[in-house]
């Protein structure tokens, strides 16, 4: 994953705490509000995978991102990762985000 090999190399690994990578699916949305919140205040790096999966939970994480933006940590970053819709005129993500 490049987004966690330049992590490592700026100083944000698994290792030292300041990086998280999170499988979105059923039952994560609890994990990856937490996440967002430590990271927010502490500076840390956040890769929320398969996006796809949670089209309904978006709508709730593009808010609370507007919401932490404000006070967010200079070192803090959110990272999305998501397949496209299997059919052109379907959109499965805000263009916000």
């Amino acid at each position: 994953l490049w987004v966690e090999d330049l992590g490592r190399k700026l100083g944000f690994s698994l290792d030292n705490g300041k990086f998280m990578n999170i499988s979105m699916g059923q039952g994560q949305e609890p994990v990856a509000e937490q996440a967002l919140d430590t990271f927010a205040k502490t500076g840390g790096w956040l890769m929320l995978q398969n996006l796809h999966l949670m089209q309904t939970w978006v709508v709730q994480l593009e808010r609370k991102l507007e919401l932490l933006e404000a006070t967010a940590h200079e070192d803090f970053r959110c990272f999305i990762s998501a397949e496209p819709p299997p059919i052109t005129y379907m959109k499965n993500m805000p263009e916000s985000l």
